[in-house]
């Protein structure tokens, strides 16, 4: 039932998003580049939905969920691995993929590539909290749940903060947090073996006088202006002058206040928002925001709703949500949203009705959930 709620919200959104296309930006486009960036966003918008419909048909068992999990931990396993040896030199991530499509990271290999999934930090970092809410909701075991923190935790953490990230760092804590309300002790388990094993490691050999921290001094720069004053011009990295210049174009008219300046035509004035509110009401005005939003919080309702069974998907939810005011991290455009497809499929995996070791897992936390609510229900009667 929430899945399928999910695809109807999906499809109004779809629906929504063509109309503005065809009645919006195509009239209102100057030099195609609006109806380009327009098209390909409205596309991923399909995509989602075939994608998540396409998961929707393929029936769950403990086997199929089984290979998911290790499937989740070698491609976690691959992004972090790959960012961390390329921090540290030991990879060159450009020759690394220079072999690849030209559709693939071969074409990030010439932008700016961060990693073997993404040309940019921020979308790296999405990805990797993906991956790690998938490989934890899998789990079926708890030792299966103690490895796969010790992976999440350890190597999705040092990866996120070496990608210097910062909203990524931030989503990555508090899925962390998050997790912990529902896993503490496997995740107090996990720090304790990590830090006792770094204190024998360095008691035995000392620290390296050879360390080079040359390749990752800027990262380490960056994640350390989020101790200092999180909300300054550099942390935020000038986005209140991007926010400053697309909230003059949503004001220049009063019907670009309603109905915004299209879909994809900030790309024709060069004025992507980097904060999904802001965005949405440059692209479809007061209209496009109330809309986009009341099906997102409908979405994300039934993430709260099946949250006893789903909680690696609602703290997956709560990190991403954390950068709605940096990024369009809901909201699909040439920069973000290329892992909205991963994120409906993983919630797809993770709130549908659990299966095998799934099932026992979860049963105490469901019937906790519904004595309490059969109780609450009786004592209303009561009174």
């Amino acid at each position: 039932m929430a899945n399928s709620a999910s695809r109807k919200y999906l499809g109004f959104i779809i629906l929504f998003y063509t109309v503005n296309l065809f009645l919006v930006t195509i009239p209102s486009s100057e030099t195609g580049e609006g109806i380009k960036y327009g098209g390909f966003a409205l596309f991923l918008f399909i995509k989602y939905y075939v994608t998540y419909w396409a998961a929707s048909r393929i029936p769950l068992n403990e086997r199929r969920a089984l290979i998911i999990h290790f499937a989740a931990l070698v491609a976690l396993l691959w992004v972090t691995g790959t960012l961390i040896a390329d921090a540290f030199g030991a990879l060159d991530l450009r020759v690394f993929t220079r072999h690849l499509p030209q559709m693939t990271a071969g074409k990030w290999a010439s932008l700016d590539l961060s990693s073997t999934v993404s040309n940019t930090h921020g979308q790296t970092g999405v990805v990797i909290l993906l991956l790690s809410g998938l490989a934890l909701g899998t789990a079926l075991t708890p030792r299966m749940k103690i490895f796969s923190f010790s992976v999440v935790f350890l190597l999705g953490g040092l990866s996120v903060f070496l990608s210097g990230s910062r909203q990524g760092l931030m989503r990555f804590f508090l899925f962390i947090m998050v997790m912990f309300v529902r896993e503490t002790g496997k995740i107090l388990v996990v720090i304790g073996v990590f830090l006792l094993s770094l204190l024998v490691l360095l008691s035995i050999s000392g620290i390296p006088e050879d360390l080079d921290l040359t390749r990752h001094s800027e990262a380490i720069s960056r994640q350390g202006v989020l101790l200092d004053n999180p909300f300054t011009e550099e942390a935020l990295s000038g986005r209140p002058t991007l926010w400053l210049k697309a909230l003059e174009i949503i004001y220049s008219s009063p019907s670009a206040i309603m109905i915004g300046i299209g879909l994809g035509n900030y790309a024709e004035y060069q004025a992507a928002a980097h904060n999904m509110f802001i965005q949405l009401l440059l692209d479809g005005g007061v209209l496009g925001l109330c809309t986009y939003l009341m099906c997102l919080i409908m979405i994300l309702k039934r993430v709260w709703e099946y949250r006893t069974r789903g909680w690696a998907m609602l703290a997956v939810s709560i990190g991403m949500a954390a950068s709605v005011f940096t990024s369009s991290v809901f909201y699909p455009t040439l920069a973000t949203g290329w892992y909205l497809g991963l994120f409906f499929v993983i919630g797809h995996i993770l709130l549908g009705p659990p299966v095998g070791r799934m099932a026992s897992y979860t049963s105490a936390a469901s019937t906790s959930h519904v004595f309490q609510s059969g109780t609450a229900t009786v004592r209303a009667r009561l009174h």
